[in-house]
């Protein structure tokens, strides 16, 4: 999966024809935005713990 770290935007191969794809729909969106995308093997995003 690829996820945004500034917004909730993420997007998982499996919703992607292919995982290409995906980095292509990552690049979008930073292009697009400027947030900073980053990628984990799981597919939800990984959560930081309220402190």
């Amino acid at each position: 999966m690829k996820y945004c770290l500034d917004c909730d935007w993420s997007t998982v191969w499996t919703d992607e024809p292919s995982q290409r794809a995906c980095s292509r729909a990552a690049i979008e969106h930073y292009v697009a935005t400027g947030h900073t995308i980053d990628s984990s093997d799981s597919t939800v995003c990984p959560t930081t713990p309220d402190v």
